[in-house]
């Protein structure tokens, strides 16, 4: 597997290395006073978020005007009423992305780089699991997907709304999900999952985010599918997307309950499986430091453009790539030779069986183990697929020969 891509997180520290700075000395300073972790709301401590959000405006700023080619100044005095606007959306986003970060880096920036071949499979699996199976290793951590399966479901919704969508598959997409062992609002547990689609040099192509209720008796689907309103008056704290197409909550559209799902099983998914029995994890080489050496050393101007290539595409962050032994899903298409005549004979000696390939969708299942067999661990049952080679030559035209 390549080197793990820059996070969101890494894309932030790069275009707001002040305002990320700020948040580092409040993550130590909330460690000193032992203040009780996850946050849950600012409003819990003496946070420093207007401080670091007065400092993330201007970089903001002075970014957008480098990306457009004019000065900060030159945009300051700009009175346009969309680019006010701009500003409004970026400015109530901050809030979200500080709590976000503030408790991914409380819990020790834990990342988890899952490969393409494991995101195919967990794709295919069913989440037919009570929520009390869904645990985090920490109480906050991101995981990064590159897979154009799981991009192209971060963005089913809108696909469907507009087919002509433009998404760029360069980008990663980095999960930050926080667990809260108690719901300030019903008797069960919380889930919060911040998603950013975005890379260098503009940052964020697309947010979502989504609150999750884990029931004591709920199982994951009807998790997927809480509706805060039914039990908090006046709020809605379900969720909600932003991206070229504007912002809306996640439940103004009936396609939430189908399409807009699509993601999010991925992400359960992905989390049953770290915890699951026998989960394929390894600590990731971080590559940054090693490369960074070498441009410390290298003399050639044109090698040190190639490394500083790959050090823009190069997460800093310390990882565990999940899935890297996981093979990817194939289905080979056998190929219609001379003798096809003979197999298609063999076919009707079969006592006209019906032969087809299909897919068999993983799941998973609990193990009873220990003594008495008292304990249970989780295991995934794969997704597979099944039938016979001959239902290919079957299910393919053919020329009658005269």
């Amino acid at each position: 597997m390549n080197n793990m891509p820059q996070t969101y997180y890494d894309v932030i520290k790069v275009l707001r290395p002040t305002s990320m700075a700020i948040l580092a000395e409040e993550v130590t300073d909330l460690f000193l006073k032992k203040q009780e972790f996850p946050i849950y709301y600012m409003s819990e401590y003496d946070s420093r978020f207007r401080e670091y959000s007065g400092y993330a405006m201007e970089e903001y700023m002075a970014n957008v005007a480098k990306n457009i080619g004019v000065t900060p100044d030159f945009l300051k005095k700009q009175n346009s009423s969309s680019i006010t606007s701009i500003f409004e959306k970026e400015f109530n986003d901050l809030k979200h992305e500080y709590a976000c970060f503030l408790n991914f880096s409380l819990a020790g920036k834990k990342t988890f780089f899952i490969t393409n071949q494991l995101c195919q499979n967990l794709m295919h699996t069913d989440i037919n699991v009570p929520s009390s199976e869904i645990h985090l290793p920490f109480f906050s951590c991101q995981f990064l997907f590159t897979d154009k399966e799981v991009i192209d479901a971060y963005y089913a919704m809108d696909t469907k709304e507009n087919p002509n969508l433009e998404i760029d598959y360069s980008a990663p997409i980095s999960v930050f999900a926080t667990l809260y062992e108690k719901s300030k609002y019903k008797n069960g547990r919380e889930m919060l999952l911040y998603s950013w689609h975005g890379k260098l040099p503009h940052g964020r192509i697309a947010l979502q985010m989504r609150r999750l209720f884990l029931g004591n008796d709920w199982n994951l689907e009807q998790s997927l599918q809480t509706e805060w309103s039914n039990f908090i008056e006046n709020r809605n704290l379900t969720g909600y997307v932003q991206n070229q197409l504007g912002k809306r909550q996640i439940t103004d559209s009936s396609d939430f309950y189908t399409d807009g799902l699509l993601f999010y099983r991925l992400v359960l998914n992905t989390i049953l499986y770290i915890n699951s029995k026998d989960a394929d994890i390894e600590v990731g080489k971080n590559e940054y430091k090693k490369l960074n050496k070498q441009l410390q050393n290298e003399k050639s101007f044109l090698k040190k453009e190639k490394i500083n290539q790959e050090l823009s595409k190069t997460s800093r962050l310390d990882y565990q790539v999940v899935g890297s032994k996981i093979r990817p899903i194939i289905i080979q298409k056998g190929n219609v030779e001379s003798d096809s005549n003979e197999k298609i004979e063999e076919y009707f000696k079969l006592d006209r069986k019906i032969l087809h390939k299909f897919m068999v969708r993983g799941h998973w299942r609990n193990q009873r183990y220990g003594t008495g067999l008292t304990e249970t661990k989780l295991i995934w049952i794969k997704p597979y697929v099944k039938g016979n080679d001959l239902a290919e030559i079957i299910n393919k035209p053919y020329f009658v020969k005269k």
